[in-house]
């Protein structure tokens, strides 16, 4: 099962979209992600800006899951504030080429990505393939870098999603914002 909640709230590029998946039979981890997008694919690819929670079926998971569901609920209004914070930071800063490969280099550099991935971030980096992200700015930079980590592995995915969000908005990372 996977489900996906998208809500607009009078932003004008982005929406809160909280984001979830489970099975029956026990065979893929439960899952929750809030954030402005919320990527789930039928191959079991399942990521947001923040992953929520992502648990094991063991013990009392459904007692926990109402707990959790319940916190990201109260917490998701929050976390798309301060999403939408970073975001409109990141359009503010401009990044030149050179400066995008740089931190390329960086994000490499802590696994964040692979050798296969990097191609896919310089093509988006240099033909979007969306309008939005036409501009030379730290924000086309990071959707460029979402959109080649939508080839990890699914169990990877969510880890390297929050990494490279922690690393381009400074927040436990090496702040490649503030040294755009």
């Amino acid at each position: 099962m996977f489900f996906k909640l998208n809500y607009k709230n009078g932003s004008e590029d982005t929406g809160l979209t909280i984001g979830g998946r489970n099975s029956y039979d026990k065979s893929t981890t439960i899952g929750i992600a809030v954030g402005m997008r919320v990527f789930i694919c039928d191959n079991l690819a399942f990521s947001g800006d923040q992953v929520t929670y992502l648990r094991k079926h063991t013990g009392n998971v459904y007692e926990d899951l109402e707990v959790i569901l319940m916190r990201t609920m109260k917490n998701a209004d929050t976390e798309f504030k301060r999403m939408e914070y970073e975001s409109k930071g990141m359009k503010n800063i401009s990044l030149t080429d050179n400066e995008a490969y740089r931190k390329l280099g960086v994000l490499f550099g802590n696994d964040i990505l692979t050798p296969r991935q990097l191609p896919v971030v310089k093509k988006e980096w240099k033909k979007p393939q969306h309008e939005a992200f036409k501009e030379r700015n730290m924000w086309s930079f990071y959707n460029a870098c979402t959109e080649a980590l939508k080839s990890s592995p699914p169990k990877d995915i969510l880890t390297r999603h929050t990494k490279l969000h922690k690393m381009l908005c400074g927040r436990g990372g090496t702040g490649l914002v503030a040294s755009a």
